[in-house]
């Protein structure tokens, strides 16, 4: 009895033993399931995230490079070309519209002042544009643009047909684009509005303009952007239809997107969020909007063109709902049979199988981590990344290879890269690598260099080719990034061809007006020629002498003679005059014409700017005594190598223009040596110049003031042979001057000693 008591109770305390593991089994198994399901779906929100920030960086970058670039080519053509042709801009608008739904208009839009707005409202209403001119939108019509100091009218505007801001659509005329326009000339970057509701087509469509801002000159500080300001390039872009592009790019099957919802805010005054766009999941969704769960929607934010913007992604049932984790079920089995198997060894077993689990998930989580990662970069790079061993064969090509060269990867990996190529580079490929393994001769690794690459369909375009090389445990491994540059050399040989045209029309232009120039030169010389003898007819005509001694005893006779002798000889001083300044200005034509066509040589020996001096201001003294001015000359005793009959007309070009515009007080003329370099600076006391127009006065025909210019003569040309002299003498022509109290011109030129002559 004592024996079964005993073992009646050793088998109960084993019995209750195996009771309480299993109970303590089921536990650990329910736990260890509800442990595991809850860390993946914390994992896959934490991946969801990832791919929702990822998403927004691309779509921030795509919508820089493929939209906001298109803006920035406009502003570098027009700097460069110096003058903006619609023809240019239709050309180079043509593709990017063609390129994605979501730019519903590329404009061009200078900067008008109001004395010049008469004469584009003329241009706009001769193309057959708006009978008003300046016009604004306001209620679906248009108003003609009150009076104001500045404008911003729509010029190029394509398509042409948009029907929203059409030619002469004044941007300044709505608070909100004006807004962006002024913080678009001061900071130096794109600037976009906040969104608004326009009509596209006949539908309502959201969308922001963005503004880059187009210079001309030094723009470092707010006032050189602001006084350098020519205009700016314009974007209309419709957010949904990019997003929608960006969700098409990224997931082209609609697999991650399914039954999720992605958004678009404008967050950047955080009390008044507005919607730019919204992106929806098929039809079936749309009915159950009531099942979005805002517990697990990510949002993520980013900057773009001076706004905030914040990309939102909802999904529509709860992600613990979409099944449970193949690894939480595997544990709770696992836990069962544990514990049915071996009470006495549970623990360690569990402790082990928990070790032994572990270790192996964040092995498997590591290298899914850095296969993710580099699945990432290669799925969402712009540029074409292949990668080959070192025997040529491709192992991995990312979506860009495949838009770029019209393969699927599938039909790629595995076989040679030189498929990819075509002759003569395909046949030479193997020889080259083998010779690169064998010896370290390389032409492309490590190397950028622009080849040519071949399309599936057998096209050829250029490429810029970068190889990188890097050495695993299995062998080489080669990276090849690879540009297509077909628009940029397509831009290129517009630009070229656009250059040698313009260079051919003003090599025409000039032999032209050398021609010209000489034809009128001729008969004026002739005519000229015969003026002194008509200054005083009666002493040089031999008829007006007989006329003279005839009439000389009647004073009737005589009187008559006289006055007809001193009209005779008024006209002819002013034909005489006029005739010079004629001739002055088709020499300083020609003068022009060969500078710019190369063909104006010159004659540089030494000479000593004291001697040179000297005579020159026995010149300028008679001149200035005529105005009752004062001449000063002071010069260093210094020694120069230039061409003397085109320095002489420099300093008498910049002296006679402070002569001209001088009405009381000094013209001076001071050469002054430092160290290798001699300083001419001609000053005066006279009217001065704008400081907005100080750079313009170099330019050919400017004239600072036509009131001033009617009243003393000229042409305009002048300070622009002056300006070409001195740069042909490797010298810079500057002007500092204040208004009412003059100017001085002044330019330098490299010291030469003379015992070196």
């Amino acid at each position: 009895m004592l024996n079964n008591g005993v073992e009646d109770s050793v088998r109960f305390w084993l019995n209750s033993t195996v009771v309480i593991a299993g109970v303590v089994g089921v536990v650990l198994s329910v736990a260890a399931f509800i442990t595991v399901s809850g860390l993946e779906q914390r994992g896959r929100h934490i991946a969801l995230k990832k791919e929702v920030t990822r998403f927004s960086k691309v779509f921030q970058q795509r919508f820089e490079m493929h939209h906001l670039n298109v803006l920035k080519e406009i502003a570098r053509l027009h700097i460069s070309t110096q003058l903006m042709e619609r023809e240019m801009f239709a050309l180079l608008s043509k593709d990017a519209l063609q390129s994605s739904s979501g730019i519903l208009s590329l404009q061009w839009v200078p900067l008008l002042m109001h004395e010049e707005r008469e004469h584009f409202e003329e241009r706009v209403r001769s193309e057959g544009h708006s009978s008003l001119g300046l016009y604004s939108a306001r209620a679906g019509s248009q108003t003609a643009v009150g009076q104001s100091s500045v404008y911003y009218p729509v010029l190029y505007v394509e398509p042409r047909e948009y029907d929203t801001m059409r030619v002469g659509y004044d941007h300044g005329s709505d608070p909100l684009r004006r807004e962006a326009l002024e913080q678009a000339a001061q900071s130096g970057v794109a600037i976009a509005t906040a969104p608004m509701v326009t009509n596209s087509n006949g539908r309502s469509v959201t969308v922001v303009i963005v503004y880059q801002p187009v210079y001309r000159g030094v723009t470092d500080s707010i006032d050189q952007r602001v006084s350098g300001l020519v205009g700016f390039a314009v974007g209309v872009f419709d957010i949904g239809g990019i997003l929608k592009e960006q969700v098409d790019y990224l997931d082209p099957q609609n697999e991650i997107t399914e039954g999720f919802k992605y958004s678009v805010d404008d967050i950047t005054d955080s009390m008044a969020m507005s919607l730019i766009s919204a992106g929806n999941t098929p039809p079936s969704y749309l009915s159950l909007q009531d099942d979005l769960n805002e517990e697990y929607s990510i949002y993520n934010e980013f900057p773009v063109s001076g706004r905030h913007w914040r990309l939102g992604y909802s999904p529509r049932k709860l992600i613990s709902e979409d099944g449970y984790a193949v690894e939480a079920v595997l544990a709770f089995v696992v836990c069962i049979m544990i514990t049915l198997i071996s009470v006495a060894r549970l623990k360690v077993i569990v402790e082990r199988q928990s070790v032994i689990e572990g270790e192996v998930d964040r092995r498997i989580q590591e290298l899914q981590s850095h296969h993710a990662q580099t699945a990432a970069i290669l799925n969402t790079a712009l540029n074409a990344i292949i990668t080959m061993d070192e025997k040529g064969r491709v192992t991995s090509f990312n979506p860009a290879a495949e838009m770029m060269f019209g393969y699927q990867a599938v039909e790629v990996v595995g076989q040679k890269v030189n498929v990819l190529m075509p002759e003569p580079y395909r046949v030479h490929h193997d020889g080259y690598l083998k010779q690169y393994l064998a010896h370290g001769e390389h032409r492309i690794i490590g190397v950028g260099r622009e080849v040519q690459g071949r399309h599936k369909d057998g096209e050829v375009f250029p490429i810029w080719l970068s190889v990188g090389e890097a050495d695993l445990k299995i062998g080489k491994m080669f990276v090849g990034c690879i540009v297509d540059i077909s628009a940029q050399k397509q831009v290129e040989e517009r630009l070229i061809l656009a250059k040698e045209q313009a260079e051919a029309a003003n090599q025409s232009k000039s032999v032209f007006l050398n021609t010209m120039s000489h034809e009128l030169r001729t008969p004026l010389t002739v005519i000229l020629g015969y003026m002194p003898l008509l200054v005083n007819p009666v002493e040089r005509l031999p008829t007006a002498k007989e006329l003279s001694s005839h009439l000389a005893d009647q004073e009737q006779g005589t009187h008559l003679l006289s006055q007809m002798n001193e009209q005779i000889s008024s006209m002819a001083s002013k034909v005489e005059r006029n005739g010079k300044t004629l001739l002055a200005l088709i020499t300083d034509l020609l003068d022009l014409s060969r500078m710019e066509t190369g063909k104006y040589t010159l004659r540089r020996q030494p000479h000593s700017v004291q001697r040179f001096v000297r005579s020159l201001e026995v010149v300028v003294t008679e001149k200035a005594m005529a105005k009752g001015l004062k001449v000063v000359c002071d010069s260093d005793d210094v020694w120069v190598n230039a061409d003397e009959e085109r320095l002489k007309q420099i300093l008498m070009i910049l002296l006679d223009n402070a002569i001209k515009f001088t009405e009381k007080g000094t013209v001076s003329l001071t050469v002054h040596s430092r160290n290798d370099v001699v300083r001419f600076a001609v000053s005066d006391t006279g009217v001065g110049i704008p400081p907005d127009q100080l750079q313009a006065v170099f330019h050919r025909f400017h004239q600072v003031d036509g009131s001033t210019t009617r009243k003393v003569g000229g042409t305009g040309l002048g300070l622009a042979i002056a300006f070409k002299l001195v740069e042909m003498h490797d010298g810079q022509l500057s002007v500092e001057s204040s208004l009412s109290h003059g100017s001085t011109f002044a330019f330098s030129l490299q010291r030469v000693e003379p015992e070196v002559f």
